[in-house]
């Protein structure tokens, strides 16, 4: 994860055209777990809208399988995110969102309750 005065990104791993710099490694983004129940974050994600990055025609590279997709990212609030994260999630190749957007989606949505 990384901050800024401005924004957090998070799940951007190396390989993917989103942002220069990985913010956390595919190993780092298995150990994440929550409280909130992972389908409801599942549903609100997909609630989000998706913003195709680096142009149409650049290609985010999945960790677990090594095939191209179309890049893109979710902003919600100051958290930035790939849109791998939602995929990963959907196929249980994670576990959970980090902390502090959980955190947030407790507070901003009152996830979880």
């Amino acid at each position: 994860m990384v901050r800024t005065d401005k924004y957090i990104d998070f799940g951007f791993i190396s390989g993917n055209p989103e942002r220069s710099m990985p913010t956390d490694t595919f190993a780092e983004m298995q150990t994440w777990r929550n409280d909130i129940p992972i389908e409801i974050i599942i549903k609100h994600i997909e609630t989000l809208q998706e913003g195709l990055m680096c142009g149409e025609m650049a290609t985010s590279i999945d960790a677990v399988t090594g095939e191209g997709y179309p890049a893109g990212q979710y902003k919600d609030g100051p958290f930035f995110f790939p849109i791998d994260v939602l995929r990963y999630l959907k196929r249980g190749d994670i576990h959970g969102v980090p902390k502090e957007y959980e955190e947030y989606l407790k507070e901003t949505y009152h996830l979880g309750e």
